[in-house]
């Protein structure tokens, strides 16, 4: 598998000159778009602003401003039809939906774009996982809080907390939302489903990048974040960012009230939201709340278990943080229909991307409800056999492969210094003297194949320059014996001259008159092996072949991880 194979990376549409033509006449309409959808995005934050004001974050909202909630996520279909996108909801997807309400099931979806978060919204106001940071966005953290979402410091939504060795109070080796589910279970990432892709293991993750900037991406962004996780149903786990608690003290006082004062009145917005406790035992007081899922309760708990963005021609590791709370699941799958421009979030320029895909005629997205799948008791005891089932059901449904991928690799690669896909979309970039750049320097052995082919031109050649030089003998020998003929002819005289003709026939076998012109006698053999000019043949004891990569697409995935596990 090569790099530019990897999920993270984006290289099948590339900005070509129908694309060119196409933005030059839809981008006077990009100002209308932008003023359209951030208009209804803003009167939203607003309306969710007020049916969340004065509830304490501990707390669910009450049945009316929740009905008010889902009376403003309407908005979002403006904002999403503002942008191009035309949303087909499949065939009984509402059933699944009225289904996984009853069940108190747990939502899991395929993450891809920052259009998921408006996508889900406006399917039904889930609570979700937010990094901590958007909860100090302005006017939309608010916004967000009227749906009950949980914000995790950016720490407990990646790998990189646990490979550094960091240790966090409230922490503990159960916190399961940046758990890998291959990892956990010792099995493979693909399950052992029978679509699993057999670049399983050498697949390269690709994390969402750094964020679109403006609002609309900043509010993109905090919809539902990279992961998924959500709002305590107790204050004991939900406190400020200036408040340090230990993990025993918030799990001996489940119903303690909150600590240094849980109102954003009392502190910087957003901070009294931030969970500084165990992700796992704040998800699990949620689902089990009496109220989850339930009017004037907590609304349903959507989570991405990929815990980052791809390109969506894979579906990536499944962490297990959905999946420990032993609640049913709905898969929901999101089928991007694109043409011109994927809108995936992947490496690379976002901000040139969203304007691409504002400028496109419409960008075509299927949402399809997969039914509810309940976890065996085996599936309890083992939460990745869970979560390996769930994915193999829905990379059949998008029609995917399994990829071997986590957000890991991707910060491994941001390590590396890869910037991300060019502005045309036809190759990759990297930092200037980043260390993925030496692997361009190293010389790199061929491809068995191609070493194959090389030996066998080698061998061709050496038995064509053999050939070659016993025609030259051949020739000497010939010469000679013309040489010797034609003394003997001086002296005979005339009767040479009588007996040349047969002479010449009797001892030179073959035609008289060479080819191409060549002298009598003479006749050149055409080489018998066929083969293009290659290299001389290696030596005894000679290096064997070895190329150059000239392109970052065409580096090894494999060549590419092993020099991040030095550098690590």
């Amino acid at each position: 598998m090569q790099l530019k194979d990897s999920p993270f990376v984006e290289l099948g549409c590339p900005f070509t000159a129908y694309e060119a033509v196409k933005m030059l006449l839809l981008l006077p309409w990009v100002p209308l778009r932008l003023c359209l959808g951030g208009a209804a995005l803003v009167a939203m934050a607003v309306i969710n602003s007020a049916a969340a004001w004065g509830v304490p974050p501990d707390q669910p909202l009450p049945a009316w401003r929740r009905s008010v909630v889902l009376a403003s996520k309407e908005l979002v279909g403006v904002v999403l039809w503002a942008m191009g996108f035309r949303v087909r909801l499949a065939p009984g997807s509402r059933q699944q939906l009225a289904e996984a309400l009853r069940l108190r099931a747990v939502g899991v979806f395929n993450h891809v774009s920052w259009a998921d978060a408006f996508l889900l919204v406006w399917l039904m106001a889930p609570s979700g996982v937010s990094k901590a940071d958007n909860a100090r966005l302005p006017v939309i953290g608010t916004a967000i809080r009227a749906m009950q979402t949980v914000f995790i410091p950016y720490e407990k939504l990646s790998g990189r907390r646990r490979a550094d060795g960091l240790g966090a109070a409230g922490s503990s080796s159960t916190d399961s939302l940046a758990g890998d589910s291959a990892a956990s279970s010792g099995t493979p990432a693909g399950g052992g489903c029978s679509s699993s892709s057999g670049a399983d293991d050498d697949a390269t993750p690709s994390s969402s990048p750094a964020g679109l900037t403006g609002f609309v991406g900043a509010a993109a962004v905090a919809a539902t974040g990279e992961a998924a996780s959500r709002q305590p149903a107790a204050s004991s786990v939900l406190q400020p960012r200036a408040a340090a608690r230990s993990g025993a003290a918030a799990a001996a006082a489940p119903a303690a009230a909150p600590a240094g004062g849980s109102s954003s009145s009392s502190s910087k917005p957003g901070s009294a939201f931030i969970v500084q406790g165990n992700v796992t035992e704040v998800l699990l007081q949620r689902v089990r709340h009496p109220s989850y899922c339930r009017s004037g309760g907590y609304p349903m708990l959507v989570m991405a278990p990929e815990g980052t963005t791809a390109n969506g021609r894979g579906l990536l590791r499944f962490r297990t943080g959905a999946f420990v709370l032993g609640r049913p699941v709905l898969p929901i799958c999101i089928k991007y229909k694109f043409r011109g421009v994927n809108p995936a979030w992947t490496m690379g320029d976002a901000r040139w991307t969203f304007l691409r895909v504002l400028c496109q005629w419409r960008n075509d997205v299927e949402l399809e409800l997969l039914p509810p799948l309940a976890p065996s008791e085996m599936e309890l005891r083992e939460p990745a056999l869970f979560a390996a089932r769930v994915r193999c059901a829905m990379a059949a449904c998008l029609q995917v492969p399994l990829v071997g991928a986590s957000h890991d690799d991707y910060l491994a690669l941001r390590k590396l210094g890869l910037r991300g896909v060019s502005w045309d979309g036809r190759r990759l970039q990297a930092e200037p003297r980043s260390p993925l750049l030496q692997l361009l320097q190293l010389p790199l052995p061929l491809p068995p194949q191609q070493q194959q082919q090389q030996g066998h031109a080698s061998t061709c050649q050496e038995q064509q320059g053999q050939h070659a030089q016993k025609e030259e003998e051949e020739e000497e020998e010939e010469d000679a014996g013309q040489q010797q003929q034609q003394e003997e002819e001086e002296q005979e005289g005339t009767e040479r001259r009588r007996r040349r003709q047969g002479a010449v026939e009797e001892e030179l076998p073959g035609p008289q008159h060479g080819l191409d012109g060549e002298e009598e006698g003479v006749v050149r053999r055409r080489p018998w092996c066929r083969q293009q000019q290659a290299p001389a043949a290696a030596g005894p004891g000679s290096a064997p072949p070895v190329a150059r990569a000239l392109r970052l697409e065409d580096l090894e995935m494999r060549d590419v991880m092993e020099l991040a596990s030095k550098l690590a």
